[in-house]
């Protein structure tokens, strides 16, 4: 009896052992361990179940795609653990916030998904979403450092966006890079439209993948002109794409998506190189070249391996550096201000000239004429198209070459397409135009000839 006993309790206790690890490990299984939230699977089959309960009912249900914006920063800069704490303290506040039939669940990364039972209309949605975003105003305190989070957020609606988890979350998923597209620290409510741009944007990747495989790629050049004599001083390198199945793709278009794929170093460089032989077989063939001009991304201009990419060009296509022009915008600047610096001053050295393209449009900081290495500014087109009838753009142009030239930086109207403002700019010393006026941009041949023919335009 005594053994029997014995035998029993030890039976019970394994019971309870393995009762224990069961839960345990159905834990692990539906639970996200650094928050302690229901992860996706748990997400999915608690929504598949209350839909399925509900059958044919005509309540409203939103599904809430949230992302953190800019979360990988954290990262980058205070560590890895920082950023965990980050995000178990987004799921808390993110719990806070809804009511007993809701759920909140982290399902990868810096991304959420909210349930948000029993709506009454899309406003209702919509309000909610904007609580969210208010909720995230104060900043988190995470080991004495000062976080602060934004969040972007897409929604879609039961039944009118789907009537499935996986059509609801990826309607919603849509509605949230919309949201990020927008400006991040937005909130977006799914329509069609935005799926058809999504579908488009995928083709246009698809394209940018193969484009220069398939030599769907190609470069145009816009003559930029001297003032005074109206020759031919220097040309801007354009990428363009025609596509086999899409046709033409607007540089607007395809420009962004290649540098949010990171697929613009590739698309660049090969910019970079082409030009560099276009202006080397002018060399070859007896034509005594100007400066081209090609645009540089903040992602190329960050990368450490950029110098020696430039340099090993300009060695493969044997042009002198003097007859190559960098192109960066102040939002490349603004990415990584000391390792551009650094990266310019670098070519600078090697006799590359370098423009700083679009002054006036960003943060215009004096700080770019007297620290970084520029050989010339080119204005924008947004003060141009108004520099006749107004005052205040006619002055800020005015102020803008008279500092270069003190600094004795060269200044590039862009935009020209009147004569009146031609005639305008030439009077306050702007050095070079470029625009509709002279020339639209023209291919490697029509240039060519131009040259050739020493042509005033």
């Amino acid at each position: 009896y005594e053994d029997l006993s014995s035998m029993h309790e030890q039976l019970l206790d394994n019971e309870a052992e393995i009762r224990s690890n069961y839960n345990h490990i159905e834990f692990l299984a539906y639970h996200d361990m650094l928050t302690n939230l229901p992860n996706k699977l748990c997400f999915l089959e608690r929504i598949d179940t209350l839909l399925a309960e509900e059958g044919e009912s005509d309540k409203k249900h939103a599904i809430y795609f949230v992302d953190l914006d800019n979360f990988k920063t954290i990262n980058d800069t205070l560590g890895h653990d920082y950023g965990d704490e980050t995000l178990s303290a987004t799921g808390q506040r993110l719990t806070q916030l809804i009511n007993e039939q809701d759920i909140v669940a982290r399902v990868g990364g810096d991304e959420f998904l909210l349930f948000k039972h029993n709506i009454h209309s899309e406003a209702e949605a919509l309000q909610f979403a904007k609580k969210l975003l208010s909720a995230f105003e104060k900043p988190f305190s995470v080991r004495n450092e000062t976080i602060h989070v934004t969040l972007s957020i897409g929604i879609s609606i039961y039944p009118l966006h789907g009537t499935s988890h996986k059509a609801l979350i990826k309607n919603a998923d849509i509605a949230m890079y919309h949201s990020k597209e927008s400006g991040k620290n937005r909130v977006s409510l799914f329509d069609e439209a935005m799926s058809e741009t999504l579908n488009r944007n995928t083709k246009i990747l698809d394209v940018l993948h193969s484009a220069i495989e398939n030599k769907e790629i190609y470069l145009m050049y816009q003559p930029q002109v001297d003032t005074h004599t109206r020759k031919i001083a220097g040309y801007e390198a354009l990428l363009r794409i025609e596509s086999q199945t899409m046709g033409f793709l607007p540089p607007g278009e395809f420009v962004p998506l290649a540098e949010e794929s990171g697929l613009i170093v590739s698309l660049g460089n090969w910019a970079l190189k082409e030009a560099c032989l276009f202006n080397k077989s002018l060399l070859d063939s007896g034509i005594t070249p100007c400066p081209v001009s090609v645009n540089i991304s903040s992602i190329q201009l960050n990368s450490s391996s950029f110098v020696d990419t430039v340099r090993n060009i300009l060695e493969e296509t044997g042009l002198p550096p003097q007859y190559l022009a960098l192109e960066i915008t102040e939002t490349a600047l603004i990415a990584s201000f000391s390792r551009a610096i650094k990266a310019l001053a670098l070519f600078q050295s090697m006799g590359i000239h370098i423009f700083l393209d679009d002054f006036g449009t960003g943060y215009s900081s004096l700080k770019y004429l007297t620290t970084m290495p520029i050989d010339t500014l080119k204005i924008d087109k947004s003060f141009v198209d108004n520099i006749c009838d107004s005052e205040k753009d006619s002055l800020i142009i005015k102020a803008i070459t008279s500092l270069a030239r003190e600094l004795r930086i060269r200044v590039i109207a862009e935009g020209v397409e009147h004569s009146s403002q031609y005639e305008l700019l030439k009077t306050q010393y702007c050095d070079m135009i470029q625009g509709f006026l002279f020339s639209r941009p023209i291919d490697a041949a029509t240039l060519t000839e131009h040259l050739k023919n020493d042509d005033i335009l």
